[in-house]
């Protein structure tokens, strides 16, 4: 049976965030992808393909929401 996460195509934005090794998806549950370097931020996929800021884990400091901001707007140097 497939998940719903199965049928949701990356962004280019998105897949590339992923090809580069700036997110990571969870394999117990591939609907976040967390992000590397900062402990317990994550991203998750909407129906388009585009990351969002988990609500469950969302960046706490100002530097991890700059960093998060940063990524998801596709600033190549973080």
């Amino acid at each position: 049976m497939k998940k719903k996460s199965d049928n949701i195509v990356l962004s280019p934005l998105a897949q590339k965030l992923v090809e580069d090794r700036k997110v990571k998806q969870w394999k117990k549950k591939p609907i976040y992808y967390f992000v590397q370097g900062l402990r317990k931020v994550a991203f998750e996929v909407d129906e388009n393909g585009q990351f969002f800021e988990s609500s469950l884990y969302p960046p706490k400091t100002d530097e991890e929401r700059i960093k998060v901001a940063a990524l998801l707007r596709g600033d190549e140097e973080i």
